[in-house]
């Protein structure tokens, strides 16, 4: 029965995809060549996150390595976060499982906050689970009333520690990637 339903919503022809629908893909690199088409065909400016990447202690010319879908390796965030109001998105880390910011979450970036000097401070996501983020939204309700905006869950850069180097040892350097949680997801793997 699950079987038949799925087959009915195959698409033999790429060029036809509902705005509103999901694509499935087998790899990464894939689904981000997807995602970058779909927000480049969508109006509106693209802004640009770069992850701040600190290197472990005592070794300043450490370079983080990339994977081929543009995540830095071993960690769940992109290097540069391409976005815009709009686009669909995914959380990819769990800021507070209790509140269910959750790693999966998705939903679409309904504005962009910035900073004075131009640099990307927050994005407000409305989830499409209704019960996501209510905490972080009456911890953050300034933002809101600020901006006018209700259901909108404000979503900041993360400070995470990543293991750099082989784990065969029993231990390893540490570095640290500060970026949004977030990719796009019109498609998923």
């Amino acid at each position: 029965e699950e079987i038949d339903l799925l087959k009915t919503r195959v698409v033999p022809d790429l060029t036809k995809i509902p705005d509103d629908a999901m694509m499935i893909c087998g790899t990464n690199v894939a689904v981000e060549k997807f995602n970058m088409s779909k927000l480049n065909e969508a109006g509106g400016e693209i802004f640009e996150s770069e992850a701040k990447k600190i290197p472990p202690i005592g070794n300043k010319t450490y370079k983080f390595p990339k994977s081929e879908d543009g995540r830095l390796d071993n960690t769940p965030f992109m290097d540069k976060l391409q976005i815009k109001e709009g686009a669909n998105v995914i959380l990819t880390y769990n800021i507070n499982v209790r509140d269910k910011l959750s790693n999966g979450q998705r939903g679409v970036v309904h504005k962009l906050i910035f900073e004075k000097n131009g640099n990307l401070e927050c994005v407000m996501v409305d989830f499409y689970n209704s019960d996501v983020g209510h905490e972080q939204m009456t911890k953050h309700k300034v933002l809101l009333v600020k901006y006018g905006l209700k259901n909108c869950v404000p979503i900041f850069k993360i400070s995470h520690q990543c293991s750099i180097g082989k784990l065969q040892k029993g231990h390893s350097a540490r570095g640290t990637v500060i970026q949004f949680p977030l990719r796009l997801s019109s498609a998923i793997t």
